[in-house]
C-alpha cells in the first residue's frame, strides 16, 4: 500500500489512517478532522495546557458533535 518503505512507522501509519478516513469521507459525503494529539499523557498539567491549544480546542468542539469517530492510536 505504502510506496515509501523508508517512511518511519508512525508516518506510514498516519498516511494509512488517513487513507481509511477519505474513503470514509467520501463514502458518506462527509467531513473529517484529524487530531493532532497524543492520547495519553503523563500527567494532568501537560493535559490541561494541551487542551488550551487552539487547534485542539476547536476539533474537540467539533468531534462533541460528530454522528461516527474513527479512532487510531499507536505506540
Amino acid at each position: 500500500m505504502c510506496r515509501f518503505r523508508a517512511l518511519s512507522a508512525a508516518v506510514i501509519r498516519y498516511s494509512m489512517a488517513r487513507t481509511c478516513a477519505l474513503a470514509v469521507r467520501e463514502k458518506l459525503s462527509a467531513s473529517y478532522h484529524v487530531l493532532y494529539a497524543p492520547l495519553v499523557v503523563k500527567d494532568e498539567a501537560l493535559a490541561e495546557s494541551l487542551l488550551q491549544d487552539p487547534t485542539i480546542a476547536n476539533t474537540l468542539t467539533e468531534a462533541s458533535q460528530v454522528d461516527l469517530a474513527l479512532m487510531d492510536w499507536y505506540a
